[in-house]
């Protein structure tokens, strides 16, 4: 295991956290699950998104989803994008392409509305409460 995945990530409840992951026969690589179960999301926001090459990305994204929640994270959206494979140079050639990368930012920007619109000023106490 390389130094990196040595200690578990951690995060705090006003992160907000996109975590991005490969997709490898439909599903997370198993070689990252024992790792990514030992993160400690504390309530931060979470955006799981998973990149497939052109295949499926069959229960990837939603494995993620799950997994992040099992570790304590609020996940508010989710996507998956499509790209070259990476045992292939025929399978999603020129992935992704202008039109993938207009969902991409779409979905960034639908994303980013609704964590501004999560948030809530309260003039009494002078300070800022995330709703979601």
């Amino acid at each position: 295991m390389p130094q990196e995945r040595k200690e578990a990530l951690k995060f705090a409840a006003d992160d907000i956290v996109v975590f991005g992951m490969p997709v490898y026969a439909g599903r997370v690589p198993n070689i990252m699950l024992k790792y990514l179960k030992t993160m400690e999301g504390n309530k931060a926001l979470a955006i799981p998104v998973v990149v497939y090459g052109n295949r499926n990305y069959d229960d990837a994204l939603i494995e993620l989803k799950d997994l992040m929640e099992a570790c304590h994270f609020q996940t508010i959206a989710g996507a998956a994008f499509v790209g070259e494979h990476s045992f292939s140079r025929i399978l999603g050639a020129g992935r992704p392409d202008k039109e993938d990368l207009k969902k991409a930012d779409a979905f960034g920007a639908k994303v980013a509305a609704k964590i501004a619109d999560s948030f809530l000023y309260h003039s009494c106490e002078g300070k800022w409460s995330r709703t979601l």
